[in-house]
């Protein structure tokens, strides 16, 4: 799946498991962490989640906005979070094309 551009009602997150990946210093995932910074509930061969309708609201981008983080603007959230997601794809070498763009 490559990078969205359009105007989400969801987070556009292209599934690379990246986030899951740099876990390491996460306090509310420290007992995900598999001692390597990589969650230990990741399939590394589908790059899929194992507990992915319990995982942690963390990693629930939406819902973690909804229930902690109304306060600022859901665009504004958003952005933040490409930011973070873009430049873990950037220091991975990740193709251009998959970068998280959210639409002003």
């Amino acid at each position: 799946m490559k990078g969205s551009q359009e105007k989400p009602d969801r987070f556009p997150c292209i599934s690379c498991g990246l986030c899951c990946k740099n876990i390491a210093g996460i306090i509310d995932l420290i007992e995900f962490d598999a001692g390597n910074g990589v969650c230990k509930f990741l399939d590394l061969e589908t790059n899929l989640c194992k507990i992915y309708e319990s995982r942690p609201l963390i990693c629930r981008i939406d819902e973690a906005y909804k229930k902690l983080y109304s306060h600022i603007p859901l665009k504004e959230f958003y952005a933040k979070n490409a930011e973070v997601c873009n430049a873990l794809q950037e220091a991975n070498h990740m193709d251009i094309s998959f970068r998280v763009i959210i639409a002003k």
